[in-house]
């Protein structure tokens, strides 16, 4: 279990390393295949770092927003490096420009100021899927999260209302245990 948790992290970084190089380097259109072959890996090891016996969700929240931040930074490179229409007409953006549009692409915001060139339509499309897929598992992840939390806020209620209830009672009520 640990060394197909190993391989799939270790494949997932590959993957989204070769998504940057794709994004600094090559056509936009090329980070796509990475990113998204990326994703079952990080399934895997989301499921596998919760699934484990005590399993943390806290280490699974932090893979996911780390890679989804990986994703984010994909994305804006590609931006940046193509361009932008804004108002209809093509610019060359600054990063930060880049890098907002790429956030608002990732939650399918979506404010209308940017708009993808014909060139990277698609790409920009692929972002706000996988804004959507990230979501669910984002969601799903912090749920469980809340859920062991109230576990471990209930065990330790009804321990200290055990100790309250022991210190309680009286000296012949505790020799009879």
């Amino acid at each position: 279990m640990v060394a197909g948790f190993a391989v799939s992290l270790g494949t997932m970084i590959l993957l989204i390393a070769g998504a940057l190089a794709c994004a600094a380097f090559l056509p936009a259109w090329t980070v796509v295949p990475p990113v998204y072959l990326s994703l079952p890996f990080l399934c895997y090891v989301i499921f596998a770092q919760i699934g484990w016996e005590d399993g943390e969700p806290s280490s699974a929240l932090k893979t996911i927003v780390l890679t989804f931040f990986s994703h984010v930074l994909v994305y804006t490179i590609a931006y940046w490096r193509n361009g932008l229409l804004y108002s209809g007409e093509f610019v060359e953006v600054p990063f930060y420009d880049a890098l907002y549009f790429s956030l608002t692409s990732w939650t399918t915001t979506g404010y209308g100021d940017f708009s993808p060139t014909s060139e990277i339509r698609l790409v920009a499309s692929s972002q706000s899927l996988l804004g959507i897929f990230s979501m669910g598992i984002f969601i799903a992840i912090v749920t469980n999260w809340i859920q062991k939390r109230s576990e471990v806020r209930a065990e330790v209620l009804a321990h200290n209302r055990g100790v309250v209830e022991g210190v309680m009672r009286t000296p012949e009520e505790r020799e009879k245990d």
